[in-house]
């Protein structure tokens, strides 16, 4: 049967021997996106390193795609002038070595100061906050944004 016949030909589902239509059996660039149903593509079926940064589309991810992101609440209570606090905060999803980043609320009380240490347990995050206001500061509740790697 030539090409053209081939392509007017109905193939029929259950005619064809399991394994008859491979990738030997297939020309290059036959089959694209419109081939191929929908969620036919998943990550077990791509190999290592197939998908790398150039093939994802600038500011097509989100923080979820990074890793665990999200918010949680604080209140940091009183901070002494000219010092730092210790607090962990129980985050779920974050793993032991994980990179943080914290992004501070906008109302964060002047002059202080905060960063996210490197947890060392699943599920606590650790913070130190700081206070280089030149006065004594009693922090009150707090949205915070963090996104762990």
């Amino acid at each position: 049967m030539t090409g053209a016949k081939l392509a007017d030909a109905a193939v029929i589902a259950g005619k064809i021997a399991t394994g008859a239509v491979n990738g030997a059996a297939i020309a290059d660039g036959i089959v694209d996106s419109d081939d191929l149903r929908a969620g036919a593509v998943t990550a077990a079926k791509l190999a290592t390193g197939a998908v790398d940064s150039a093939s994802v589309a600038d500011g097509s991810l989100n923080p979820q795609d990074l890793g665990v992101a999200g918010t949680f609440s604080l209140a940091p209570g009183a901070i002494v002038d000219g010092t730092c606090v210790e607090q962990v905060v129980d985050v779920a999803g974050i793993a032991t070595g994980d990179h943080v980043i914290l992004t501070s609320p906008r109302d964060l009380e002047a002059g202080l100061m905060a960063m996210p240490l490197t947890p060392d347990v699943a599920g606590k995050l650790p913070l130190r906050l700081c206070n280089f206001s030149g006065a004594d500061v009693n922090a009150g509740q707090k949205t915070w944004n963090y996104l762990s790697i």
